[in-house]
């Protein structure tokens, strides 16, 4: 009997034992699985974000470098059906390249601004139709496209700053002032292009309408 009690008393304290041990393997095991997931999320997180940068990347240095309008590529109309085919060409190939744009807030920006370029390429197109006027319209819609690029990056600040940020802490005020820099400056373009379509004496009433037209597309942009 007292062999008996022994053996049994030896087994009450092996079997808790056992078990604990078992218990701390699995812990153990356990907490390693779930260290390795995590450290799995946070290596996956990274190259979302590694990957997303590199977007971000392209998609600036594609499109901000097709902000600068080339004058020299630029089709000059020979008459008024032609300068309308041209303005409605370029309108399609802005928006497919809007298409093309990952980022949504760079797409927001670059939607904006694209009324502006179609506005410049029209009055660039326009320079042999309005005559002695065309070299001055020309340099003013240069200047207009020129200050495109500014008002993007300034743009590009303010619409990554998220939300909660802004909230609390208010837009960048450096970017919210390039941005209003920019809109002064064209605004006293816009008001020297209406003048000059004004003077234009070998314009009929057709072509100053359209090239009214670009120019109020530069002005909404200011407004916006």
């Amino acid at each position: 009997m007292r062999k008996l009690l022994t053996l049994l008393t030896i087994f009450a304290f092996l079997i808790p034992a056992i078990v604990f041990a078992d218990s701390a393997k699995n812990d153990d095991s356990t907490g390693q699985m779930i260290r390795e997931q995590y450290q799995n999320q946070e290596m996956e997180q990274e190259r979302n974000q590694l990957r997303q940068q590199n977007s971000n990347q392209d998609d600036s240095a594609q499109n901000e470098d097709d902000l600068i309008i080339d004058e020299s590529e630029v089709q000059r109309a020979k008459d008024f059906d032609e300068l309308n085919r041209i303005i409605g060409e370029q309108k399609v190939e802005f928006q497919k390249e809007l298409e093309n744009i990952n980022n949504k807030a760079k797409e927001k920006v670059f939607a904006n601004q694209n009324q502006v370029r179609e506005a410049v390429m029209g009055l660039l197109s326009a320079k042999d139709l309005v005559g002695g006027i065309g070299s001055q319209i020309s340099t003013i819609a240069k200047e207009v496209n020129n200050s495109l690029q500014n008002t993007v990056q300034a743009e590009e600040k303010i619409q990554s700053r998220g939300k909660i940020a802004q909230f609390f802490f208010g837009g960048d005020k450096s970017a919210a002032q390039d941005l209003l820099d920019q809109a002064q400056s064209n605004e006293t373009r816009v008001a020297s292009l209406q003048n000059l379509v004004g003077q234009c004496t070998t314009c009929g009433q057709d072509l100053k309408d359209t090239l009214n037209n670009q120019i109020e597309k530069i002005q909404a942009e200011q407004t916006r």
